[in-house]
């Protein structure tokens, strides 16, 4: 018996969150399905049919099973929605994923959509059907099957490959196209089992680059328990981005997969426009969609690469905001920065060369916990003229973005150790002493210097490691340390070892080491700043083990460190392996 089923998708959010369609007016939205004796298409028992925003928020989500004969109206607000349907193998959403079905939808007005199931593929529609979108910005487009009576049908798992014609685009796999040069081109889906394509018309518009003074590039990897923070710093970041020439570029990722609650569920390539609201009014250049991994290195290159070739400038500063750990987190065996909980990845300390690209950065800053550590800086001192980081862990809502970068904005020619200190005293003064805060500046042309000065202590200390069976459990019980709650290592400020070492009687050459280390810490860092908490700060940290933290574990910590420039620049490894 044949006949129209009909279902509507039940309201399980209303629409919120960044950039987000829709509207206040609602209307009603029908899902029809025909279940067909099969014909040469794809055959299935039941259907989940979800609505997404342009957020890639699910807003709806309803199900059906042949021959289901009810059908329910439900209300839906305005807006652009990415209709995606489950076709099942058995009844209840059960057995083999069999077909999916994927579409835009528009909802002005009442709207009903119809699909099918069974009959044989005829041919491919793309929507939009056309786009006009300038160089460097992308578009989402949507591929499905249609039967000879252009009803959508189902089409199996990973059943489109994509391309572009005229030279003008590039294509994912998932349909996101980027426009690469102007001109007219078209993008195509084909049909994999089927060999039918179907394309819709592409128009990309030039856009030339223009020069600016500064290009602040934000790696923001809020994919974590972090997301609901970075908000706040793009809603800050807006309220200082009025100077053309000092211009903030975003690549900005959310989860739903990490955190239902999140905004959207993407990563997001933002230019930051002026605005006060608490909404955000920033421009989204690309959308990358769903999944894409910013723990990894290689896409924070390209990202940064990215930035700097579309928005040129005389001076770049790049911000990395997630979780940081130094060079190590003992109790989870993991080194490093920007965990993405979604694809379980974060970037390896000895990773970060590569992941900062080609290229000299004027600033580095670390928006991340625990990474102004000589470990960490010694990986990219050739990668930035200052780094600007914490000792410690820094709250979680980060850098105070709005008024450390009026500074920038109302003062772009100033040097860029000035504008690196603003760093410094803005953190300082917006947290106050409610937080243990540490800010300091590095100055990457005298780092050298003092891994040359460390290793001589290193050498020093493992000369005299028969004498100092006391002395050094004494100096990292008293040294200035960081979240050793959270890491159950030995975080401790370099200058401040070094002088409890003098203090508690360290021999002669120990203590002649020591102080060429102290000189070379006033000579590498160029400003330091801290709170009442964290008294013996001076602005750069490292790892003070003893030797059965640093040699158990399963990889001992030994091995990681093995990695580091750190540890090929110095005999600080020989040390913590022996140290008591």
């Amino acid at each position: 018996m044949r006949g129209y089923y009909l279902i509507v998708l039940a309201l399980v959010a209303l629409l919120a969150g960044c950039g987000g369609g829709g509207g206040s007016s609602v209307q009603n939205f029908t899902y029809q399905t025909l279940w067909n004796t099969p014909s040469g298409g794809i055959d299935g028992q039941s259907q989940l049919i979800e609505l997404f925003d342009q957020n890639n928020i699910l807003r709806f989500s309803a199900a059906i099973d042949k021959p289901m004969s009810s059908h329910i109206i439900y209300e839906v607000p305005n807006g652009l929605y990415h209709l995606h349907v489950v076709l099942y193998a058995l009844p209840a959403e059960q057995g083999a994923l069999v077909g999916l079905l994927d579409d835009q939808i528009s909802v002005t007005g009442s709207v009903t959509y119809r699909t099918s199931v069974g009959p044989a593929i005829t041919s491919v529609k793309l929507n939009p059907s056309s786009a006009t979108l300038a160089v460097q910005h992308s578009q989402q487009f949507y591929a499905h099957s249609e039967t000879g009576a252009h009803t959508p049908t189902f089409t199996s798992p990973n059943g489109f490959t994509w391309q572009t014609t005229g030279g003008v685009a590039n294509v994912d796999s998932n349909g996101i196209v980027v426009g690469t040069a102007a001109g007219m081109g078209s993008v195509t889906a084909t049909n994999v089992d089927q060999n039918i394509p179907g394309s819709a018309s592409l128009t990309i518009q030039d856009s030339t680059p223009t020069h600016g003074k500064w290009t602040v590039i934000v790696f923001m990897n809020a994919s974590n328990d972090l997301w609901p923070y970075s908000t706040l710093n793009m809603n800050q970041m807006e309220k200082v981005a009025q100077n053309p020439d000092v211009r903030f570029v975003v690549e900005w990722k959310e989860s739903t997969n990490v955190d239902s609650s999140s905004t959207f569920n993407s990563t997001r390539r933002y230019l930051v426009k002026a605005d006060t609201t608490s909404n955000i009014a920033s421009q989204v250049i690309q959308d990358l969609g769903p999944g894409y991994d910013m723990g990894s290195a290689v896409n924070m290159a390209d990202f940064i690469a990215w930035a700097k070739a579309n928005y040129p400038a005389d001076r770049y500063c790049v911000v990395v905001w997630n979780h940081g750990k130094g060079w190590m987190r003992a109790e989870s065996q993991s080194r490093g920065v920007s965990y993405d909980a979604e694809t379980g990845h974060h970037i390896d300390t000895w990773q970060l060369s590569q992941a900062f690209g080609n290229g000299v950065n004027d600033i580095v800053a670390w928006d991340s916990s625990l990474m102004q550590q000589i470990e960490v800086d010694d990986e990219i001192r050739d990668k930035a003229t200052y780094i600007v980081g914490s000792e410690e862990s820094p709250p979680a809502a980060g850098y105070p973005y709005d008024t450390i970068f009026a500074h920038f904005r109302d003062n772009p020619d100033d040097t860029t150790l000035n504008l690196a200190k603003t760093f410094v005293d803005e953190t300082l003064t917006a947290y106050g002493t409610t937080f243990n805060i540490t800010q300091s500046v590095i100055d990457t042309s005298q780092l050298p210097a003092l891994v040359t000065a460390t290793n001589g202590l290193a050498d020093a200390l493992i000369n005299d490691v028969g004498s100092l069976g006391t002395i050094a459990p004494l100096v990292r019980s008293n040294a200035q340390g960081y979240d050793d709650v959270v890491i159950h290592g030995h975080y401790r400020d370099l200058y401040d070892v070094c002088l409890k070492l003098e203090n508690f009687g360290a021999p002669p050459d120990v203590v002649t080491a020591e102080q060429a280390v102290r000189t070379a810490v006033g000579q590498a860092v160029a400003y330091n700043g801290h709170n009442q908490n964290s008294p013996g700060s001076h602005g750069i940290s490292i790892d003070f083990s003893d030797s059965v933290s640093f040699t158990t574990g399963n990889p001992p910590l030994s091995q990681d460190y093995a990695n580091l420039r750190f540890a090929q620049d110095t005999d600080w490894d020989q040390w913590l392996a022996i140290a008591p």
